[in-house]
């Protein structure tokens, strides 16, 4: 399977890009890319199910990046300003979301 042009419904101001609602091209995009169509809430209450630890109330899904020789204080930078960007956004009501994390330099 391959996403082509007629896969989902342009986007007025950029023909050559999916509209910013059309669930269903980045459903078909992730699969293609990822080898899987499951939304981050679906992953978590799969591994919750597998997990031997999974009853426990305080169990959930932590997802982490592991970086290791570089200088971390440009991606931090770069966190706040997205975290800033989001904070933008939600206060102007916009259907809009980033994705901010947090950036822990340990050396």
């Amino acid at each position: 399977m391959s996403i082509r042009d007629t896969d989902y419904k342009g986007n007025p101001g950029n023909p050559g890009l999916p509209a910013l609602g059309d669930a269903n091209y980045y459903r078909k995009l992730g699969k293609e890319l990822f080898g899987s169509s499951e939304t981050s809430e679906e992953q978590e209450r799969r591994l919750k199910e597998a997990s031997p630890y999974g009853h426990f109330k305080t169990w959930r899904l932590v997802r982490i990046i592991i970086k290791s020789g570089d200088d971390l204080r440009s991606e931090q930078f770069a966190m706040q300003l997205i975290e800033t960007i989001d904070l933008i956004f939600k206060k102007r009501k916009l259907k809009l979301k980033l994705s901010p994390y947090e950036i822990l330099s340990t050396g």
